[in-house]
């Protein structure tokens, strides 16, 4: 019966910490790939619209 109770403990900490993984990762996802990724394309387009200035 003991058995049972460890091995659900360390299935259900398991769980909590691949959560806990999973949220971070997802956070610094995005902020790479929007604040990083989208700096940049945001530059270029940007440099793009500047050149089109008349005079």
């Amino acid at each position: 019966m003991f058995e049972i109770w460890a091995n659900v403990g360390l299935l259900l900490g398991a769980a909590v910490v691949a959560g806990v993984a999973y949220f971070v990762l997802y956070i610094i996802g995005k902020v790479v790939f929007e604040d990083i990724i989208g700096g940049i394309i945001r530059r270029i387009r940007r440099k793009k619209e500047k050149d089109h200035y008349i005079y």
